[in-house]
């Protein structure tokens, strides 16, 4: 998964491993971001209610939505 390999070095067994650790870093990363996402969006809506304005009752993100779109057809 880094710069360096090439696809025709095998993997070794500390390859792999250095593989899945960078996988788990990825998914770690992206669940930290989901979640910063989600506490923004319910301050946002903590503002829009301030501000009058209806909030967001559909907090799904965009690509969560269309992949939903699709299954439902």
């Amino acid at each position: 998964m880094s710069d360096t390999d090439t696809p025709s070095e095998p993997h070794s067994a500390s390859g792999a491993s250095t593989d899945r650790d960078e996988l788990r870093t990825i998914a770690f990363r992206m669940r930290e971001i989901q979640r910063l996402l989600s506490v923004r969006v319910e301050q946002e809506n903590r503002r829009l209610e301030a501000d009058g304005i209806d909030p967001v009752t559909n907090t799904r993100f965009v690509g969560e939505s269309i992949t939903d779109d699709r299954q439902a057809e």
